[in-house]
């Protein structure tokens, strides 16, 4: 999971500028090259769903065309199909300001690099790590690193301790196999805490109790999370991820 593309605003320039490029070289009866070259830069609308429609519509178009170079076909594009890549490409400009519309920039003030936060957990956890976790587990995280990009620090630090508490129940889980269900959080630490001998109890059981006490005072409706708050907690998870990893 977690394997992310993103698209950032220089991506969506080149789109616009590859439409009208490719639009010129039809107007101006371009060699098959030129135009199977442009038709190939089209991938990059594979990073947001939304221009995926062009994507696969460009995709086919450089496929039948590239069959008909190897196979020297003369002339490899008629000119009927020029008219219709034509209107193809204007239907493309359309849909393409259609739907950048719905799209919305945000200028992320985070300690933490937004590029890091946009690549989500592979830029935090190496693969091993990452496979310790559960889709859920890896939604929560990825959803929090979201959060964190747009302001949303409560909610974000909400999905952090969220991921927090399932990585509480399947390690006592392993260590007891003892499913306890429903049970709170503060009950489950408690038991796992009674799984080990004083002496020897993990010092991540108390990391736990403190992302519990933080879980406790966020769920207040008078408390709001700050960034810093959001940002350290969500780094705070990862570490235990990282510490957890021989108990999970």
């Amino acid at each position: 999971m977690d394997e992310r593309k993103e698209l950032p605003p220089l991506g969506l320039l080149r789109m616009g500028s590859y439409l009208e490029e490719l639009r010129v070289l039809l107007a101006a009866s371009s060699s098959i090259k030129d135009i199977l070259h442009t038709l190939s830069k089209f991938e990059v609308c594979e990073a947001i769903g939304k221009f995926e429609k062009i994507r696969k519509e460009a995709k086919i178009w450089h496929e039948l065309l590239s069959k008909r170079v190897a196979e020297s076909r003369r002339p490899p594009i008629t000119g009927a199909e020029r008219v219709k890549l034509q209107s193809d490409v204007a239907a493309w400009k359309v849909l393409a300001e259609e739907k950048m519309k719905e799209l919305y920039l945000t200028a992320p003030s985070t300690h933490i690099a937004p590029e890091k936060l946009m690549r989500g957990l592979a830029d935090f956890l190496e693969e091993d790590l990452r496979k310790l976790l559960t889709n859920q587990e890896q939604g929560d995280l990825a959803e929090a690193c979201n959060c964190i990009l747009v302001g949303s620090n409560t909610a974000a630090e909400f999905m952090s301790l969220r991921a927090a508490e399932r990585l509480l129940r399947k390690w006592y889980e392993k260590r007891t196999r003892e499913n306890l269900g429903r049970k709170p959080w503060g009950f489950v630490l408690d038991r796992l805490a009674e799984a080990y001998p004083e002496r020897r109890r993990p010092a991540e059981i108390t990391l736990l109790g403190y992302l519990k006490q933080r879980r406790d005072e966020i769920a207040h409706p008078q408390r709001s999370s700050t960034p810093q708050e959001a940002e350290a907690t969500l780094m705070t998870v990862f570490s235990l991820i990282q510490a957890l990893k021989e108990y999970l």
